[in-house]
């Protein structure tokens, strides 16, 4: 390694990527276990978050068809009630 730097770069990298596998094991349940047990403790509640859950309806694809949907069935309903062809 100390005469090829190409490889001792490419080591480096390789130990870089793989560093995070030294890391001790973390029971992935214990949150939920956690949170089923305490949620008071585990879930706060947090406005950048909320406002991340609100952009994501906001910048949904199928929010915006269902609220054309709704907009042009109003326009229709109201249109054939207005024209006589729907009355009551």
């Amino acid at each position: 390694m100390a005469r090829d730097p190409s490889f001792a770069a490419t080591v480096r990298r390789w130990e870089d990527n793989l560093s995070d596998y030294e890391d001790p094991y973390t029971d992935p349940k214990a949150r939920l276990r956690l949170q089923a047990h305490f949620p008071v403790l585990v879930t706060k509640r947090s406005f950048s978050r909320e406002l991340a859950a609100a952009g994501r309806c906001w910048n949904s694809i199928s929010f915006w068809r269902a609220m054309c949907a709704m907009l042009v069935f109003g326009i229709v309903t109201y249109a054939a009630f207005q024209s006589g062809w729907l009355a009551l």
